[in-house]
């Protein structure tokens, strides 16, 4: 039987790096892994939804409906386990950080159920889901607020560009010169690193969150000035992969 993994690689960074970054920078605790679990048993969960909604085909849904609805079930469950423990366990005054994350993915399946999870906004609403898993696991890995928004924040605009940069450049090679989407794409990535410095500034989070976007920002940037050609796609993924990679590097050992 399939194990219906998700078809997406980049997303795995996307779910991987945030949280590992978390129990690097904090320690290990009971909660932190409970939560990592909750977010993995989450997004596992994902490939047989889609196959449920028919979102893989109409042939797929008929062939493999019923092992799907088996892998939801047993996923879902397990997250929701997961995540039981991970509130028990947890210290009182941080539980209502869960809220975020909850929220955004109860967006991601909104996005889902209306067909638009592979927009722009979709894909950055799932990118944010990610980043904000990262908020209470490091709260309940021991980590400070500062810290803990830090690298929520950091991941977030990493992400957010990576998405942006991705998409105009599909865009550009569909609709040449894409004059507009570059300019929103730009503008976007600017925002993203001009609000972490107004972060930064006021105290909410350290500065070193600045300083390990750049990379991934500053490559999106490229991209998004000077789009290459679709077939470069991978070269593309690749180098935005070794940015947000950095970003974690930053963030470890700035955090520690």
């Amino acid at each position: 039987m399939r194990l219906m993994l998700p078809r997406e690689h980049g997303v795995y960074g996307q779910l991987l790096l945030p949280l590992a970054t978390i129990l690097l920078v904090g320690r290990p605790t009971v909660p932190a892994f409970a939560l990592v679990a909750t977010g993995v048993f989450a997004f596992l969960a994902h490939e047989p939804l889609l196959v449920v909604f028919r979102r893989r085909g109409l042939r797929a849904s008929r062939e493999q409906s019923c092992h799907a609805w088996r892998l939801l079930i047993r996923r879902v469950v397990l997250s929701l386990v997961a995540a039981t423990i991970a509130i028990a366990r947890m210290p009182s005054e941080w539980r209502l950080t869960l809220f975020a994350p909850v929220v955004f993915a109860g967006g991601v399946g909104v996005m889902i159920a209306l067909k638009c999870e592979r927009t722009i906004g979709g894909e950055m609403l799932t990118a944010s889901t990610f980043s904000s898993l990262a908020f209470p696991t490091a709260l309940a890995a021991g980590s400070t607020l500062d810290a803990a928004i830090t690298c929520t924040a950091a991941f977030a605009a990493s992400f957010a560009a990576a998405t942006a940069s991705v998409r105009t450049i599909i865009t550009s090679t569909r609709q040449p010169p894409a004059t507009r989407a570059r300019v929103i794409a730009g503008t976007s990535v600017l925002l993203s690193l001009a609000l972490l410095v107004v972060l930064a500034q006021v105290g909410l989070m350290r500065v070193v969150g600045v300083w390990a976007v750049l990379p991934s920002c500053g490559a999106a940037l490229a991209f998004v000035m000077w789009p290459p050609r679709a077939i470069h796609l991978r070269t593309v993924g690749w180098t935005l992969v070794i940015g947000s990679s950095s970003t974690a590097v930053v963030l470890v050992s700035g955090l520690r």
